[in-house]
């Protein structure tokens, strides 16, 4: 019983919508009894905030539609509510929807099922107002038992009053009104009785025709003449936003027509429209009672389908054998083909479900080959051109994206764009998101203008249709922060993040999936800047968030771990980043493969934190399978082979290879020029290969490459940071083998106090820092100037780098030098 609870827990903690009320942990006391840890949500029932701020139907809609997200998106992962009720949805004070006591019924009930089951009758105390007839009669629960709760929500919403009238309030009572009566119109109600409604909607042509029939087809008493899913309502509400034609009402010609007429004030002939009505209402009525039987029929089979599969686990776990989720998933994808090859329809439903399944689990290649045949089903039994199919493109490049395989989502997306384009116009939602997909593959490819135009385009059109507070406007400016971190454009991107980091955490909290990604981008953008002081309290406790909330071994845990042991690297704590880097690497290579580009990103930190601690083999050995990792890739993003290259570089110049570092560093550079990177990587990689390059005896050129770093630098991220001041000291080191002494010693000066100021205790930069000043002064005769320089440097490389590293050697030298010299020039 507990495996089955534990099971269900995790699905929901793994629950990340805004607007649902997120399940932080669950587990058993001391006493065996179950408990649970949930967000706590400070807000109003949502009629009773609609009504306290004195809503407009349109205002009460557009919430209610979020609501509706939040429960289709627990439809898709097999959860079901049944009990959605107006004090079951808060609204904070922020005006952002949240879902309450999602599932957790269902939890405590799956202890005692007999296996899992989405369609199981519940036992649990129901809220009559708003129950199905189903749920009253103790029959076979689905998810059109929400649409119909939603409806009985939104009826509430928009008058005030409870569709139903109870007196006695009995079992016997509740049931019957519920089975048998029928509600009266939303506007009837709120004409017949508009003094005692508690809504403050008192005109009753509001709600006449449109919405009446919008509710009522919610709240049907036959679950196939109910909107197909809760998408399918939410949808309608929104055509009756935009004053389209909605299902709920019958697709006659006469009402087409009204719309028309209503939209676009031309004038038509009466007799025609009688004409017209006469023959399309047959028609109508017809196709309607043909899809309600062809859903109906449908619904069944599915149940079926799923019963029988579930109901095999059963007798499997009788005879004492264990089945896990994913090989239920299995065997049901394995009988697909064979038991409902006569039934496409169905098939592509099935199919349908358990690729949700499966891209939840992660397993995106099982997902990938299920769409994949699913896609011709839905071409051969919807059509080429329709909706179903773009939604089904959209679904499986998705597939695609996630696992990797950008080659093979771009056009289904280009597909699926062209056909929402055909359908529903230019300015539309849908087209939004298919243009910021396509801006994601064009950025992992490399096409940064590109993508930046698309998720532009995007931005416009969600401004205007979804306004400019909204979450989508957010999303796709954190894309495009993205897309500027790629282009070498920290400050941009980090500017984008502030605006998406205050909305996400003032709207979804600190827990929540979407802000803690905004914040591992924030402190990329930091790092990048050389703000890594301001970077690493907000890496601690993403890390230590998603360490709670997601496990110790996901994906997302190790790109926030990466970040953190960068962050440590850059405030001088190298050997604190260690572990944090050790730990990414050990979840990339189990979730992903050694060959994977995020394993091999880690790998390269590696590279360079290992070198800064004196162990250079290991360093070489990491740094050559990270570039040859990116090297052997065909799709990648080329700031990262930049930066990777640039790692390479700086291993192989500390191990003393200055001539395959001059060619990394070189490579890298071009990169950079070529990909028009003109920000801080590009900076970095100069100074880099400056350094080089002085090392290799050309004093003159390194000085050129070093000022070139300065500019790019100053005007990438200012004066006061890391990478300006290891490129002064740098430069100006090459400014005093090049002749330059005055300017090559004030430079040096320059970057060595910031140094010494930021990192009191010690840091390797500052160590080289050192070094390099105390040459310069020796260079000058000024041996006593030089000393404490030269013997700071040695303290910190014979303590962090150790007595035999050839770096501590070489410091060691110099101040041999200075010794000898003064012993024979006392």
């Amino acid at each position: 019983m507990l495996r089955h609870f534990r099971d269900e827990r995790q699905i929901l903690a793994d629950f990340d919508h805004p607007h649902i009320a997120r399940l932080f942990d669950a587990g058993t006391t001391e006493d065996g009894l179950p408990y649970f840890i949930m967000e706590y949500v400070a807000g109003e029932p949502i009629d009773e905030y609609c009504n306290s701020r004195n809503f407009s139907v349109n205002e009460r809609l557009q919430l209610f539609r979020q609501v509706c997200a939040a429960v289709s998106y627990a439809h898709r992962h097999l959860v079901i509510h049944r009990d959605i009720k107006p004090s079951n949805i808060l609204v904070t004070k922020e005006g952002v929807p949240k879902l309450l006591d999602f599932g957790i019924a269902k939890i405590l009930q799956s202890e005692t099922s007999e296996g899992l089951t989405i369609t199981a009758p519940e036992q649990r105390t129901l809220t009559p107002e708003y129950a199905s007839p189903e749920q009253v009669q103790g029959l076979r629960i689905t998810t059109a038992s929400d649409v119909y709760s939603l409806g009985v929500v939104l009826y509430k919403l928009l008058t005030g009053q409870s569709p139903y009238r109870f007196k006695t309030r009995t079992p016997h009572e509740l049931a019957r009104a519920i089975v048998e009566t029928e509600p009266e119109k939303p506007s009837q109600a709120i004409a017949e009785r508009s003094n005692d409604s508690q809504s403050t909607i008192r005109n009753p042509k509001l709600l006449r025709g449109d919405l009446d029939n919008i509710v009522l087809m919610a709240m049907r008493k036959e679950t196939a003449r109910r909107y197909r899913s809760v998408d399918q309502f939410s949808e309608d509400i929104a055509r009756y936003l935009e004053g389209l034609p909605v299902l709920a009402r019958k697709d006659t010609i006469l009402y087409r027509s009204t719309k028309f007429i209503r939209r676009n004030k031309v004038g038509l002939a009466a007799a025609a429209l009688v004409f017209l009505t006469l023959v399309g209402g047959v028609i109508a009525v017809k196709r309607e009672a043909r899809r309600a039987e062809g859903e109906a029929r449908k619904a069944v089979a599915v149940k079926d389908f799923l019963k029988s599969l579930f109901s095999a686990a059963d007798r499997t776990q009788a005879q004492g054998k264990e089945r896990t989720a994913r090989e239920l998933l299995d065997d049901g994808a394995r009988r697909i083909e064979g038991e409902l090859k006569d039934q496409p329809d169905v098939q592509f439903e099935v199919t349908d479900l358990i690729v949700n399944i499966y891209r939840r689990l992660g397993e995106y290649d099982r997902a990938r080959a299920l769409m994949s045949a699913n896609l011709e089903r839905c071409r051969r039994i919807e059509g080429p051109h329709s909706i179903a199919l773009a939604e089904m493109l959209e679904s499986f490049a998705d597939a695609s994206y996630e696992a990797g395989r950008y080659d093979e989502a771009l056009p289904m997306y280009e597909e699926a764009l062209a056909i929402q384009r055909r359908k529903q116009g230019e300015h539309t939602a849908k087209v939004a998101t298919l243009l910021w997909d396509i801006a994601g593959v064009k950025r992992q490819y490399g096409d940064l203008r590109a993508a930046e135009e698309l998720q532009k385009q995007a931005l416009a059109i969600f401004i205007e249709t979804k306004g400019e507070d909204s979450s989508e406007v957010m999303d796709v400016r954190e894309s495009l922060s993205i897309t500027y971190l790629d282009g070498d454009r920290f400050a941009e991107a980090t500017a984008m993040h502030e605006i998406v980091t205050a909305w996400r955490e003032r709207h979804y909290g600190p827990d929540s999936g979407a802000t803690l990604f905004i914040h591992y981008n924030y402190v990329a953008g930091l790092l990048g800047l050389g703000r890594a002081a301001e970077a690493l309290p907000i890496a601690e406790d993403t890390v230590m968030r998603r360490r709670r909330l997601l496990g110790s071994r996901h994906d997302q845990l190790g790109r926030s771990l990466s970040v953190l042991a960068r962050a440590l690297d850059d405030l001088g704590r190298t050997e604190e980043a260690l572990p944090h880097i050790s730990e990414a690497l050990a979840i990339h290579r189990e979730g992903y493969g050694p060959s994977h580009l995020e394993f091999a990103w880690d790998l390269s930190w590696q590279s360079i934190f290992e070198a800064r601690i004196g162990r250079l083999a290991e360093a070489e050995r990491h740094r050559t399978a990270a570039l040859n990792s990116f090297k052997s890739q065909p799709t990648i993003r080329p700031l990262r082979l930049c930066i990777v290259q640039s790692n390479a570089g700086f291993v192989l110049a500390e191990a003393g290879r200055l001539e395959e570092a001059e060619t990394q560093l070189t490579e890298a550079t071009t990169l950079c020029r070529a990909q028009r990177f003109h920000g801080v990587t590009y900076a970095r990689a100069l100074d880099s290969l400056g350094d080089v390059v002085r090392r290799r005896g050309q004093a003159t050129r390194a000085a050129e490459l070093g000022q070139e770093a300065i500019a790019v630098q100053g005007q990438s991220a200012g004066e006061n940071n890391l990478v300006m001041a290891l490129a002064r000291v740098h430069t100006g080191a090459a400014l005093c083998a090049s002749g330059q002494i005055d300017e090559g010693e004030r430079l040096l000066r320059t970057g060595v106090e910031w140094l010494e100021r930021t990192f009191p205790n010690g840091h390797f930069d500052l160590a080289t820092g050192r070094f390099l000043l105390g040459q310069a002064l020796v260079g000058r005769g000024r041996l006593a100037d030089a000393r404490p320089f030269l013997q700071g440097a040695l303290e910190w490389r014979q303590a962090h780098l150790g007595p035999a590293d050839p770096r501590t050697e070489a410091v060691r030298q110099s101040l041999g030098t200075t010794t000898l010299a003064t012993q024979k020039n006392p």
